[in-house]
């Protein structure tokens, strides 16, 4: 299991389905969206879990590109990912963390996220 999870590439399409009126946002305001993220993993450390056969949990750090597809005009940006994750055997399972979006004038932004990952894709909510 660890030796296949170290040779693991896993190219994430991080989706967040949410929708927006159109206007810039004010602080403390929802907005919905969605966008598609390509990441490549650097980082996936992995341990077995004994409660479950073939269980187990990863701390995970990812970079790539992302960009918006519905909601509020925003440019591409690179994005750095940091989580954790609990799987089972096929890859699917629970994942948290925390992502700093930077764009080519040199502003970025936080989010932490959750997500259900399954088929080398995750989908879930991010809070920015």
């Amino acid at each position: 299991m660890e030796r296949s999870a170290r040779i693991l590439l896993i190219v994430v399409g991080f989706i967040t389905l949410l929708f927006h009126g159109g206007h810039e946002a004010f602080a403390g305001e929802r907005i919905e969206f969605q966008s598609t993220h390509i990441n490549v993993v650097s980082r996936f450390d992995t341990m077995r879990v004994d409660d479950e056969a073939g269980r187990f949990i990863a701390i995970i750090r990812a970079s790539g590109v992302g960009k918006r597809n519905l909601g509020p005009e925003e440019p591409p940006y690179t994005i750095e990912i940091w989580g954790t994750g609990d799987y089972t055997p096929d890859g699917s399972g629970d994942e948290h963390g925390y992502g700093k979006f930077t764009f080519a004038d040199g502003s970025s932004y936080f989010e932490e996220w959750t997500s259900k990952a399954g088929g080398g894709k995750g989908a879930g909510t991010a809070v920015y």
